[in-house]
């Protein structure tokens, strides 16, 4: 949804966001080394980077109930490197955090040993801004009718977002799916009305209607929809619990089960959904967790959350 005072907002606020001080540990247990950002702010991303001079065959990572195996590749001056995607997802204002603490292990099989990493990743709130609004009661209010009716999408949503693939198909950097800039930061929260809705869990990217959108990543469509609130709708799960979300589009055209490639058109921008005017709305999920896309777009793809972006 376009907000024209969100606008204002979105520099600043990007400036305030990606400067938060994050410490960042690498940690060695024999001949592999751990990296993980010792705290991540809420609605970030951060990577995993597991490195070895030696072979990895074997790499399991376990977080927030699940459990993913790595594969580590040859880079040049690197040795063997296997890398991880992960977030913490967003909370809002009315609701209290799950945790402050996000426990990691990571066990590395080498052909002789086994090495275990136990961390914990420090939870800190997001200082996002408030945006309050007075919209007319059609934006603010459902009927009956319309109140089922996303009840049923948000289940599908729900259940497209769990979708878990073994195999990584996410490269650093992510692809921009229009060249626009953001409109509507991540995170922000908003009150139609003075009740509180869900913080902005995507970017809203500048376009004019039709122009194409890409997908930012490989990856497979796994729902394609005309929804309520989203409007004509493409999610593509990207390997290893990576979901990316593509709202208000005029056209969709993609199908479901559909294997697409890095730029391929996947629809084009619209104002289908509770929306007043042509925008791309872009979200990114981590197992379930919303998360800001814009600091995976960048040269620093691979040093997501550490540090200033």
């Amino acid at each position: 949804m376009i907000v024209r005072g969100a606008i204002l907002f979105a520099a600043l606020w990007m400036i305030v966001l990606y400067s938060a001080p994050t410490l960042a540990l690498d940690q060695r247990i024999g001949p592999v080394v751990l990296s993980v950002p010792d705290n991540v702010v809420e609605g970030h991303p951060f990577m995993v980077t597991v490195r070895s001079k030696e072979p990895m065959p074997d790499i399991e990572c376990e977080w927030e109930g699940h459990v993913i195996r790595l594969h580590a590749t040859s880079e040049r001056g690197e040795g063997f490197v296997a890398r991880l995607l992960l977030g913490i997802g967003l909370s809002g204002r009315e609701e209290t955090p799950r945790s402050d603490s996000y426990p990691l292990t990571v066990r590395v099989r080498s052909f002789e040993d086994t090495y275990e990493f136990n961390r914990a990743v420090l939870r800190i709130p997001g200082d996002y801004p408030v945006q309050r609004l007075t919209v007319p009661e059609k934006y603010s209010e459902l009927s009956t009718e319309d109140l089922s009716r996303h009840e049923r999408e948000k289940a599908a949503v729900q259940e497209a977002l769990a979708t878990f693939t073994p195999e990584r198909f996410w490269q650093c950097p992510m692809r921009r799916p229009v060249p626009g800039d953001v409109s509507s930061i991540f995170g922000l929260q908003r009150f139609m009305n003075d009740e509180p809705r869900q913080p902005h869990g995507g970017v809203d990217l500048r376009a004019g209607y039709g122009t194409p959108v890409n997908a930012c990543w490989e990856g497979r469509v796994i729902l394609t929809g005309d929804h309520f609130f989203a409007g004509k709708s493409v999610f593509v799960d990207h390997g290893q619990g990576v979901v990316s979300m593509y709202f208000h589009l005029a056209e969709i055209m993609a199908q479901e089960g559909q294997r697409v490639m890095p730029g391929e058109v996947i629809g084009r921008v619209g104002s289908s959904g509770r929306v007043t005017g042509p925008h791309l709305h872009f979200g990114l999920s981590i197992f379930g967790a919303a998360v800001d896309p814009l600091p995976l777009m960048g040269p620093d793809c691979e040093n997501a959350g550490y540090g200033n972006q």
